[in-house]
């Protein structure tokens, strides 16, 4: 829960996750969190790379890995 009108950035958070990705090509959420002080979504990209992204009510960051993740295998996040 993101508490208020707090930027997201103030609140802090913890993210663990256990997927199997199973699109490629496209975009894919996996999680997404929206409050009127920001969202987190965790995302499996188009080029099949793992992305969280937070908009933290005063500019968005987005981190991305760099190797594509392997379809229908699990993975610890």
């Amino acid at each position: 829960r993101i508490a208020g009108q707090a930027d997201l950035a103030d609140a802090g958070f913890t993210l663990s996750a256990r997927i199997w990705p199973t699109l490629s090509g496209r975009r894919q959420a996996i999680l997404s969190i929206a409050a009127s002080g920001g969202s987190v979504e965790l995302v499996l990209t188009a080029a099949g790379t793992l992305a969280l992204e937070c908009d933290t009510g005063s500019g968005r960051v987005t981190v991305e890995t760099t190797t594509p993740l392997r379809l229908r295998n699990w993975y610890e996040v």
